[in-house]
């Protein structure tokens, strides 16, 4: 088995030698709403024992950090020289994944719950950032 991402504007170029000893299978990305009933359903679920205000802001936080992925992927695409911005669904799990590890007696509040979410956006995305510019 084998997979790999195909970037935009890049050389991806396979020998057909090599690709005819595989099946190619070609998976496109899940929609917006696919992806928020995905990612909001795991955090729901992780937040049952949460206040309840905390769970009832879920579905914006889903909503809002698929606005920042979106964004990021349309301001920040990769060229030759900031090849590195190269984002995909693995950081926006990053970040869904990290909120996981929050656990109701220290997260207790809304501010401290969006404090980790904005710590968790901005360590997956702009620690990737190298520009000042592009860190603003």
């Amino acid at each position: 088995m084998i997979c790999f991402y195909i970037v935009g504007g890049s050389n991806n170029n396979i020998d057909p030698r090599f690709i005819s000893h595989f099946s190619i299978f070609y998976i496109s990305s899940p929609s917006r709403e696919s992806l928020f009933r995905i990612f909001s359903t795991i955090l729901q679920n992780h937040v049952i024992t949460f206040s309840i205000e905390i769970q009832e802001i879920i579905p914006n936080i889903i909503k809002y950090t698929l606005q920042i992925y979106e964004d990021i992927l349309r301001l920040f695409v990769p060229t030759l020289t900031k090849f590195y911005y190269t984002f995909s669904l693995r950081d926006l799990s990053r970040i869904i994944q990290s909120l996981l590890q929050t656990t109701p007696e220290r997260f207790n509040t809304i501010e401290r719950f969006l404090r980790v979410w904005l710590h968790e956006c901005i360590r997956i995305f702009s620690d990737r950032f190298n520009d000042i510019k592009d860190n603003e």
